[in-house]
């Protein structure tokens, strides 16, 4: 980063105060450097605790703050909510930690909070976290880790979003309500090249209230759009009347497309299955998410036979005799060539009840069942997440050296043979789903 305006909090020598420092002199890849970023965290008293209890969710691992980043980052790969707990002994306290405190990202979201009236600023977000995607990058970071740092950076840029768009309304919201993100975004996997996929759901009449929620989804629409989200060019968003209903609503929707999966329907649940709660009442969102499971344990095959059958119909970028096959002039669409993955652990963890949206942890969840042995689990995530890291390189060259907007389009042959070869690899095992899937739902259902 070179921004010498960006600074940072870090405590004093004494420890009793807190200075700033310039960010310049703030670099991840050193042992001080990061030292610093986590002590300032002591600082942050929503975060920390007299006892691991009280900051501690799902088992996360318990870290000290000697710990090396190589520990930090490899514990926070494992982690279900992708967070550790560091432990202070010198002051006997705990907090919680994510891959942007880790990586140094904090100082930086915070200072878009700090600053949330600079639109340039906001807008520009981006290319400061590629410059620290590309750091980290450097650093080995796993591909989890990095969506989860472009993830921390897309969830500060809603929220400033939100709250400024109910500033303007004038009116707070007349009833509860949630505003939830689906698709790439629902699971934590968006890149540097990411539409809007958002919706709202709130509780109240709809006749009396969806229209204050139409005008408040316009205005985030059109901040996030501002900020570098793209409008989704299918219009699924906040702001699209059909996408902006009561839980009542969206519930009889989530019926439907379960008990009639015609290929729209399909489509639908690829996208808002994934949903995940981003702002308002979570409480919202749990009670969707449980109508949802409620529906699919009652086992409709019919139902996962045509998302199976949406799956296998994916085009896999590779030719007869193995090489690369793609449209002359375009390039190939890393985005796409993932999707059998994505698609795969969808379909099962539906299946299974689980709630988990993030394809990887997906991925682990249904290890060792009858559908992935553990085996293949670990194989089909160092290939996914290869893939991804390939697909985030990418993105980050276009913004930092070519000046370009990101996109999905890589040209194979342009990479090493070795990156071509396992490029083929991960495409084979992507088709290898594919042929599961038709085993277990033959055509014809």
């Amino acid at each position: 980063m070179s921004d010498p305006t960006l600074t940072y909090l870090t405590p004093s020598p004494s420890g009793d105060a807190l200075v700033r420092q310039p960010w310049m002199e703030h670099s991840s890849r050193t042992q001080t450097g990061l030292q610093r970023a986590l002590q300032a965290l002591e600082w942050r008293s929503s975060a920390c605790s007299e006892t691991v209890a009280a900051v501690r969710k799902d088992e996360e691992p318990v870290l000290p703050l000697s710990a090396g980043i190589d520990e930090m980052l490899a514990a926070l790969d494992q982690a279900k909510g992708a967070h550790i707990v560091l432990h202070c002994s010198t002051r006997d306290q705990y907090w919680r930690a994510g891959v942007s405190d880790v990586l140094g990202m904090t100082p930086i979201l915070t200072n878009l909070i700090e600053n949330r009236s600079d639109e340039e600023m906001l807008a520009s977000s981006r290319n400061r976290l590629a410059d620290v995607l590309k750091e980290a990058l450097s650093c080995g970071t796993s591909a989890l880790l990095l969506l989860n740092l472009v993830s921390d950076m897309a969830e500060t840029l809603h929220h400033i979003a939100i709250h400024q768009a109910i500033q303007e309304m004038g009116d707070p919201p007349p009833c509860p309500f949630m505003f939830m993100v689906m698709g790439s975004e629902g699971r934590n996997e968006q890149t540097l090249k990411t539409d809007q996929d958002n919706a709202i759901v709130f509780k109240g009449d709809e006749e009396a209230h969806q229209a204050y929620f139409i005008r408040l989804g316009d205005k985030i629409n059109r901040m996030l759009d501002a900020y570098g989200f793209d409008y989704c060019r299918g219009d699924i968003m906040a702001r699209n009347p059909k996408w902006c209903r009561n839980l009542t609503a969206w519930k009889a929707y989530f019926t439907k497309w379960v008990s009639t999966p015609d290929p729209m329907a399909v489509m639908h649940t690829t996208i808002f299955f994934d949903f995940r709660y981003a702002y308002g009442d979570a409480g919202i969102g749990d009670e969707l998410r449980t109508h949802l499971n409620n529906l699919l344990q009652k086992r409709s095959e019919l139902f996962f036979y045509h998302l199976a059958q949406n799956t296998i119909g994916n085009a896999i970028p590779l030719g007869f005799f193995g090489g690369f096959k793609y449209p002359s002039g375009v390039g190939l669409d890393m985005k796409k060539a993932m999707l059998p993955a994505v698609n795969y652990a969808r379909i099962f963890a539906l299946k299974n009840g689980i709630s988990e949206t993030n394809t990887i942890r997906r991925l682990r969840l249904i290890a060792g069942t009858e559908h992935l042995s553990k085996t293949d689990a670990g194989i089909l995530i160092r290939h996914y997440r290869a893939l991804m890291k390939v697909r985030l390189e990418h993105q980050i060259a276009r913004i930092l050296e070519r000046n370009r907007t990101a996109d999905n389009f890589i040209i194979p042959e342009d990479y090493p043979a070795e990156t071509q070869a396992f490029l083929k690899e991960a495409f084979k095992k992507m088709r290898d789903l594919q042929k599961r899937l038709g085993t277990l739902y033959r055509s014809g259902y």
